[in-house]
C-alpha cells in the first residue's frame, strides 16, 4: 500500500522496519492508538497488539499476535518481551496496510525467521542442548529423556526448554549481532 516508506533489502526483497511503520502511524493517524497486551509470560512470551486508526471509531481496529522464546536466539536471548511486543505491533500495522510491499512481514520478522531457520531440528536426543547454559544435554538413564547437566545452576531452579544445538553458522550470526544497533532500529 505505502511504497514511499523507507525499506531495507533482504535477499532482493524490500521490507519496512517496524520503527518506520510506527513513525508513519503516529504522523498520519494523530487520533490513533497502539495498545499491547501480554497474554503469556513464562518460557515463551505471547503479545497481542491492537491498532485503532481513529479512537472515535473503535470498531475499526487491527489485531496481531507475536510469540518469542525467552533465552532463545539473537535479541530473544536478552529481550524476548520487547522483541515480541515490537513484532506484534509491526504485524498489526502491516494488517492495516502500513509498510506492506509484498507481504505483511516486516524486516524484523524476516530476520527473526532466518535466525530460527538456521537452527536444525534435533535428529536425535543427543543433539539437544541447554540454551541457558550453552551445554549439551545428557540422557537420563532413568527416563531416557534429555536434561541439562547443570540445571541446578539455573536461576531458582528454572526449567529451560532444550533445543537443537545451533550450527556453527548460527553461532557466528548471533555473535555478529549488535544488540544496541538492533534496538536502535526498533
Amino acid at each position: 500500500m505505502d511504497k514511499k516508506l523507507p525499506t531495507i533489502d533482504i535477499h532482493g526483497k524490500e521490507y519496512t522496519l517496524v520503527s518506520t511503520r510506527i513513525l508513519h502511524f503516529n504522523e498520519v493517524f494523530i487520533n490513533g492508538k497502539i495498545e499491547t497486551e501480554m497474554l503469556q509470560n513464562n518460557d515463551e512470551v505471547v503479545v497481542r497488539a491492537k491498532i485503532t486508526p481513529d479512537i472515535d471509531k473503535p470498531e475499526r481496529h487491527f489485531i496481531a499476535h507475536s510469540q518469542a522464546v525467552k533465552g532463545g536466539t539473537g535479541v530473544n536471548k536478552t529481550a524476548a518481551l520487547e522483541n515480541c511486543e515490537t513484532s506484534a505491533v509491526g504485524r498489526a500495522l502491516g494488517f492495516m496496510g502500513i509498510g506492506v510491499i509484498e507481504s505483511i512481514a516486516s524486516a524484523d520478522e524476516v530476520n527473526k525467521a532466518e535466525t530460527q531457520s538456521m537452527r536444525k531440528p534435533a535428529d536425535t536426543m543427543q543433539n539437544m542442548w541447554c540454551p541457558l547454559c550453552e551445554v549439551n544435554a545428557i540422557i537420563s538413564k532413568k527416563t531416557g529423556k534429555p536434561y541439562c547437566p547443570t540445571f541446578k545452576k539455573h536461576p531458582q531452579g528454572q526449567y529451560i526448554s532444550l533445543t537443537a544445538k545451533p550450527s556453527e553458522k548460527e553461532q557466528e550470526f548471533e555473535k555478529s549481532l549488535d544488540i544496541d544497533e538492533i534496538n536502535s532500529m526498533i
